[in-house]
């Protein structure tokens, strides 16, 4: 499993490169640094938190 403070550093192209080959931490990474973000905006278009989730 790789390192999470070594994934954090790393760019966003290659963990999506990373994840194309399976690799499941590389996706948390990516959720993680966009969730709130991707949250946050579909609020803001559907104004309906249970559809959002």
């Amino acid at each position: 499993m790789p390192n999470p403070i070594t994934s954090q550093l790393l760019r966003d192209e290659d963990l999506l490169r990373r994840m194309k080959k399976g690799d499941r931490a590389a996706f948390d990474d990516i959720y993680d640094r966009y969730w709130q973000k991707l949250y946050s905006e579909a609020h803001k278009r559907l104004k309906n938190t249970e559809q959002i989730e």
